[in-house]
Protein backbone atom coordinates (compact mmCIF):
# COMPACT_ATOMS: atom_id res chain seq x y z
CA UNK A 1 0.00 0.00 0.00
CA UNK A 2 2.53 2.25 0.85
CA UNK A 3 4.41 1.41 -2.18
CA UNK A 4 1.58 2.80 -3.94
CA UNK A 5 1.55 5.88 -2.30
CA UNK A 6 5.11 6.72 -2.73
CA UNK A 7 4.53 5.95 -6.74
CA UNK A 8 1.46 8.63 -6.89
CA UNK A 9 3.85 11.21 -4.81
CA UNK A 10 6.68 10.76 -7.63
CA UNK A 11 4.20 11.31 -10.33
CA UNK A 12 2.76 14.15 -8.94
CA UNK A 13 5.85 15.15 -8.27
CA UNK A 14 6.89 15.05 -11.90
CA UNK A 15 3.61 16.12 -13.26
CA UNK A 16 3.61 19.91 -11.54
CA UNK A 17 4.62 22.62 -14.67
CA UNK A 18 6.44 25.63 -14.22
CA UNK A 19 3.68 27.31 -13.83
CA UNK A 20 1.88 25.47 -11.40
CA UNK A 21 5.11 25.18 -9.38
CA UNK A 22 5.44 29.31 -9.33
CA UNK A 23 1.35 29.38 -7.93
CA UNK A 24 2.69 26.96 -5.04
CA UNK A 25 5.67 28.56 -3.88
CA UNK A 26 4.08 32.41 -4.02
CA UNK A 27 1.76 30.87 -1.36
CA UNK A 28 2.16 32.39 1.85
CA UNK A 29 -0.22 30.27 4.08
CA UNK A 30 -2.81 27.32 3.53
CA UNK A 31 -4.58 24.44 5.41
CA UNK A 32 -7.00 21.76 4.62
CA UNK A 33 -8.62 19.49 6.12
CA UNK A 34 -8.35 16.29 5.13
CA UNK A 35 -10.85 13.52 5.55
CA UNK A 36 -9.55 10.16 4.48
CA UNK A 37 -9.19 7.16 5.65
CA UNK A 38 -5.14 4.60 4.43
CA UNK A 39 -7.73 1.80 2.79
CA UNK A 40 -9.29 4.31 0.17
CA UNK A 41 -7.53 3.81 -3.37
CA UNK A 42 -9.03 7.94 -4.06
CA UNK A 43 -7.45 8.76 -0.60
CA UNK A 44 -3.62 7.55 -1.33
CA UNK A 45 -3.66 8.79 -4.83
CA UNK A 46 -5.54 12.79 -3.88
CA UNK A 47 -3.14 12.38 -0.55
CA UNK A 48 -0.18 11.97 -2.17
CA UNK A 49 -1.29 14.76 -4.70
CA UNK A 50 -1.60 17.23 -1.85
CA UNK A 51 1.73 15.56 -0.27
CA UNK A 52 3.58 16.81 -3.44
CA UNK A 53 1.98 20.56 -3.30
CA UNK A 54 3.36 20.67 0.70
CA UNK A 55 6.50 19.38 -0.43
CA UNK A 56 6.87 21.96 -2.66
CA UNK A 57 5.92 24.70 0.15
CA UNK A 58 5.43 23.75 3.55
CA UNK A 59 3.25 26.49 4.55
CA UNK A 60 0.97 24.28 2.49
CA UNK A 61 -0.22 22.57 5.41
CA UNK A 62 -3.20 19.95 6.39
CA UNK A 63 -4.92 17.46 9.29
CA UNK A 64 -5.97 14.09 8.36
CA UNK A 65 -9.23 13.44 9.95
CA UNK A 66 -10.69 9.83 9.28
CA UNK A 67 -14.57 9.68 7.62
CA UNK A 68 -15.15 7.10 10.23
CA UNK A 69 -16.93 8.77 13.65
CA UNK A 70 -16.89 11.89 11.77
CA UNK A 71 -19.97 11.05 8.87
CA UNK A 72 -22.00 13.98 10.32
CA UNK A 73 -19.65 16.16 10.12
CA UNK A 74 -19.31 15.33 6.60
CA UNK A 75 -22.95 15.35 5.62
CA UNK A 76 -22.83 18.73 7.09
CA UNK A 77 -19.98 20.09 5.39
CA UNK A 78 -20.59 18.66 1.37
CA UNK A 79 -23.32 19.96 -0.92
CA UNK A 80 -25.28 17.16 -1.18
CA UNK A 81 -24.85 15.97 2.28
CA UNK A 82 -23.08 12.76 1.35
CA UNK A 83 -20.10 11.33 3.15
CA UNK A 84 -17.27 10.72 0.41
CA UNK A 85 -13.41 10.20 1.06
CA UNK A 86 -11.31 11.76 0.26
CA UNK A 87 -12.67 15.28 0.72
CA UNK A 88 -10.72 18.04 0.78
CA UNK A 89 -11.50 21.40 2.51
CA UNK A 90 -9.58 24.36 2.09
CA UNK A 91 -9.84 26.76 4.98
CA UNK A 92 -9.09 30.35 6.01
CA UNK A 93 -6.92 31.68 8.63
CA UNK A 94 -10.23 31.65 10.86
CA UNK A 95 -11.20 28.44 9.46
CA UNK A 96 -13.96 29.48 7.26
CA UNK A 97 -14.21 26.91 4.13
CA UNK A 98 -13.18 28.40 1.07
CA UNK A 99 -13.38 25.51 -1.36
CA UNK A 100 -13.73 21.95 -1.71
CA UNK A 101 -12.07 19.12 -3.48
CA UNK A 102 -14.12 15.77 -3.23
CA UNK A 103 -12.82 12.37 -4.38
CA UNK A 104 -11.75 12.88 -7.98
CA UNK A 105 -10.93 15.24 -10.27
CA UNK A 106 -13.65 16.98 -11.83
CA UNK A 107 -13.04 15.23 -15.37
CA UNK A 108 -13.03 11.77 -13.97
CA UNK A 109 -16.35 12.30 -12.56
CA UNK A 110 -17.92 13.65 -15.46
CA UNK A 111 -17.02 10.34 -17.58
CA UNK A 112 -17.91 8.37 -15.30
CA UNK A 113 -21.37 10.26 -14.81
CA UNK A 114 -21.74 9.51 -18.55
CA UNK A 115 -23.44 6.48 -20.57
CA UNK A 116 -20.03 4.83 -22.48
CA UNK A 117 -19.30 2.15 -20.17
CA UNK A 118 -16.49 1.62 -22.12
CA UNK A 119 -14.99 5.25 -21.45
CA UNK A 120 -15.78 4.82 -17.92
CA UNK A 121 -13.60 1.42 -17.24
CA UNK A 122 -11.22 3.20 -19.58
CA UNK A 123 -10.73 6.44 -18.00
CA UNK A 124 -11.52 4.28 -13.91
CA UNK A 125 -8.22 2.50 -15.09
CA UNK A 126 -6.47 5.40 -15.82
CA UNK A 127 -6.94 7.55 -12.95
CA UNK A 128 -5.95 4.52 -10.74
CA UNK A 129 -2.72 4.44 -12.57
CA UNK A 130 -2.26 7.91 -11.99
CA UNK A 131 -2.49 9.67 -15.03
CA UNK A 132 -5.05 12.43 -13.63
CA UNK A 133 -3.21 13.21 -11.23
CA UNK A 134 -2.02 16.99 -13.15
CA UNK A 135 -6.07 17.31 -13.33
CA UNK A 136 -6.28 17.08 -8.68
CA UNK A 137 -2.75 19.42 -8.55
CA UNK A 138 -4.63 21.96 -10.66
CA UNK A 139 -7.99 21.83 -8.96
CA UNK A 140 -6.01 21.91 -5.49
CA UNK A 141 -4.09 24.96 -6.20
CA UNK A 142 -7.27 26.68 -7.33
CA UNK A 143 -8.30 26.44 -3.67
CA UNK A 144 -5.01 27.84 -2.60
Amino acid sequence: MWIRFLIFLQLSSDAITNELRDKILEVDSAYFIVFGEVWCPDCMINMAVLEAIHRLNNRIEYSIVPREGYEDDLKALTPDGSVRIPTFISVDSEWNPKGMFLEKPKVVKEVEAGDDQVKRIVVKRDYRNGKYVLDAIEELVELL
